[in-house]
């Protein structure tokens, strides 16, 4: 039921997007003055035109949502509840209720605010919530925040609240990301409605104050109104972008990848710089154990029955550890006494076993970073240098056991602490399906590549080389950034293609900056991962990876590959490309028609054209060439180029800046002449016209300038186009219906003529203006 309330909600929220806006009200009001004044068929039509338009409108922009909507289940939060009766289900977050038990283990979510009442050294990480990265340990009884992580062992909570009554809620719909983080072009399209409304606005106070002074017929007044609001504002690009990147979505989904953010689709050509964790993203994110190194004077069954007892006692469910009990084949009760499960903050986990005198071991499992400034010889410490540098060295990870006397696992690694080896474990991860091919991919773009990794430095240079990542021999560890400066972390960021051996809080430093320089995406897996992938500009996570960093990720990998990547990236360039060349034909109309509308009142004369007739000029001129456009954009050529780092307005508003002046100069000498030479009644059909030819003329020369394309690559679908355009104006021409209720008579010949004449000059002077001055590198800022 709620969710159902949900989705009406979202609905209403869209519709309202649609009705409630400053255009539509002007317009509306020019309906009832249109009929108060006596043309009640005018009226009615325009008010059915703009209805229909709206609900049309409505209908693409709800089904662009109920498509998210379907996708996005299927990277839905589950929780595992427990029954009655002790089995266990897997139900959706939204299923979750008050009182309701949930068991949780590594990687997953807490659905709403909880207490525990079971912990197998549980930590959590409130990292989404608050921001700040920390793994904390929570005991029965505690409370934990719905939204928080599990970032090492398992438990059990009572949740407090219903899920739907959460705060986890309230950020859970904060990912459904349908019209939330609006894009650098639907930020655009924003700014580009907002000051032509500021312009309607003067112009409308402009002809009210004009048709008071010269006492100009009311309805006249009314329908120019009209038509410069029809022109000015171009609120169709709202939708048609939406329902561009709503197409992209579902063909990303075609190459199992799947976009949580119905504008991811434009992200992915933007992308700058690219961050990536090591295992689970460049690597398989299952390892297998090579072998298992003994140092000297430590017996074979020792190492296995203490590593053992690690694994039965830690409830530590990784997939290192799932590897290295398949290679012991492990087997045994050791009392455990105590326990501390793994975590990414702390780099080790360990148990305390029972001894026959009573004094207790304890057994140490993690990084051998942490646990070589506290080995307890000399002899100890360079064996397991040696050893984890020679494997690192070939680019595979170890897994270190450690043990120190004692019945009480320390929760962190002192001076005092003294370690001795007993084994290490060398794990060996095969380099994900088709990564070499996306590195060289997003390289060849400029693309920085960078991996973040809490791995040993010369395991992550290893594996980084043989992806092909540039400029692998610069690593830094988490060690050394932590002696660093706030000053010194921000110029040395840029330096540095490997960090190794950082922790999660370092992560997301490394994004803030870098987002300061360029787009920045982030790919990961992990728990760990789960914050600075939704700090990026761009998220990007595993389908088999954490749950909540799938759920906060903008893009899912169903395949758990970057091997569809440069695919994708590929239809976003064409998205983007697609979409300035559609803003230009809309934007160049507006201009025109402003334009037109300056100069002939400053020479005294009326705007000739009526709120319909621009509707008619808008199907012809606009919505006609949106489908070859949608047709381009969802086929990519090899020959699209990546998209531009300059601001989309200073790419798209040169071509009809420069190219409707001249577009108007035409328009204004139809409108001034036309009546001399066609006759008067003739003159609106023939500006309706060369509206309409300008316009087209326009689309022939755009793809030229916004894309890498020449005019021949798409010239049969371009004249293919025209004779669509000419057999559809040829129809309505010859229904008279349709002609009076767009307020038009059927042209004369010499009237096409005039049209198509006018048209022709200006479409010579525009190619001469385009060959000048619009170099593909200058325009587009290719």
């Amino acid at each position: 039921m709620n969710d159902r309330r949900r989705q009406i909600a979202d609905i209403a929220s869209i519709a309202a997007r649609h009705i409630f806006l400053p255009i539509n009200a002007i317009i509306f009001l020019v309906v009832g003055l249109l009929v108060f004044f006596g043309s009640a068929q005018e009226g009615v039509f325009l008010g059915a035109i703009v209805f229909v338009n709206m609900v049309l409108g409505i209908a693409q922009d709800v089904r662009a949502w109920a498509t998210l909507e379907r996708l996005q289940q299927l990277t839905a939060l589950r929780a595992t509840r427990i029954r009655a009766d002790g089995s266990e289900e897997e139900v959706f977050f939204e299923k979750v209720q008050e009182g309701d038990a949930v068991r949780l283990k590594l990687g997953d979510q807490v659905p709403c605010d909880s207490t525990v009442t079971a912990s197998d050294s549980m930590e959590i990480s409130e990292s989404l919530l608050t921001g700040e990265s920390g793994s904390i340990a929570k005991a029965v009884g505690e409370k934990v925040a719905g939204g928080s992580i599990v970032t090492a062992g398992r438990g059990t909570v009572r949740a407090g609240t219903s899920f739907n009554g959460s705060a986890m809620a309230h950020m859970t719909r904060g990912l459904t990301r349908y019209t939330a983080n609006p894009s650098p072009i639907q930020l655009s399209i924003n700014t580009v409605i907002t000051y032509t409304l500021y312009v309607l606005v003067a112009s409308i106070a402009f002809v009210v104050a004009r048709g008071y002074i010269l006492h100009d017929d009311a309805l006249t007044v009314v329908e120019t109104i009209g038509a410069l609001a029809s022109i000015l504002v171009p609120q169709g690009l709202i939708v048609s972008t939406t329902l561009l990147f709503t197409f992209g979505a579902v063909h990303f989904l075609r190459r199992d990848v799947l976009l949580q953010e119905v504008n991811a689709t434009e992200k992915f050509g933007r992308i700058k710089n690219l961050c990536m964790d090591k295992t689970g993203t460049l690597t398989e994110n299952v390892p297998t154990v090579e072998e298992m190194s003994l140092p000297k004077g430590v017996a074979e069954a020792t190492a296995k029955r203490l590593t053992s007892a690690y694994i039965n006692g830690s409830n530590d469910s990784s997939e290192t550890i799932l590897a290295v009990r398949k290679f012991l084949e492990v087997s045994g009760n050791e009392t455990v006494q105590d326990a501390l499960s793994f975590s990414s903050w702390r780099r080790f986990g360990g148990v305390s076993l029972s001894d026959t005198l009573g004094t207790g071991e304890t057994v140490l499992v993690g990084s051998s970073e942490a646990f070589l400034p506290h080995c307890a010889t000399e002899a100890d410490r360079a064996w397991l240098q040696q050893t984890v540098e020679t494997h690192a060295r070939c680019g595979k990870r170890t897994l270190t056991v450690m043990q120190c006397p004692g019945n009480v696992v320390p929760p962190a690694l002192s001076a005092q602490t003294k370690l001795s080896v007993v084994a290490v474990f060398v794990l060996r991860q095969e380099l994900r399906e088709g990564i070499r091919d996306a590195v060289d991919f997003f390289q060849s773009r400029g693309v920085c590549i960078r991996v973040l990794s809490g791995d040993n430095p010369d395991t992550v240079q290893a594996v980084a080389r043989g992806a092909g990542i540039a400029g692998s021999d610069t690593v830094v560890t988490g060690q050394e950034i932590d002696t660093w400066s706030e000053e010194v972390f921000r110029e040395s960021v840029d330096a540095y293609r490997i960090f190794a051996r950082i922790q999660p809080h370092q992560k997301e430093r490394i994004i803030d900056v870098l987002k300061e320089r360029g787009f920045t995406a982030m790919v990961g897996d992990g728990a760990n991962d789960a914050l600075s992938v939704k700090k990026a500009d761009l998220g990007i996570a595993m389908f088999d990876g954490a749950p909540a960093t799938r759920q906060v990720a903008a893009v899912v990998l169903m395949r758990n590959s970057l091997i569809e990547l440069p695919a994708g990236v590929r239809l976003a360039d064409s998205m983007i490309e697609n979409i300035e060349i559609y803003t230009g034909i809309f934007l160049n109309q507006t201009f025109l028609g402003f334009m037109l509308f300056v100069v002939l009142s400053a020479l005294g004369y009326p705007f000739p054209l009526n709120p319909l007739n621009v509707s008619l000029i808008t199907f012809f001129a606009i919505g006609i060439p949106y489908m070859l456009i949608s047709y381009w954009a969802i086929r990519p050529t090899a020959h699209t180029k990546p998209v531009s780092t300059r601001p989309f307005l200073k790419r798209v508003l040169p071509l009809p800046l420069a190219l409707s002046p001249v577009q108007a100069a035409g328009a204004v000498f139809v409108a001034l002449y036309g009546a001399s030479l066609v006759g008067e009644d003739m003159v609106r059909s023939t500006l309706v016209l060369t509206f309409i030819f300008l316009g087209y003329g326009f689309f022939l020369l755009a793809p030229q300038v916004y894309t890498e394309i020449s005019f021949r690559a798409q010239r049969w679908q371009l004249v293919g186009l025209g004779a669509v355009i000419a057999a559809l104006l040829f129809v309505f021409f010859h229904v008279p219906l349709l002609m009076s209720l767009y307020t038009t008579y059927a042209p004369s010949a010499a009237a096409v003529c005039l049209a198509g004449g006018v048209a022709a000059v200006c479409a010579f002077v525009q190619l001469l203006i385009v060959r000048t001055f619009f170099s593909r590198d200058e325009s587009a800022g290719k």
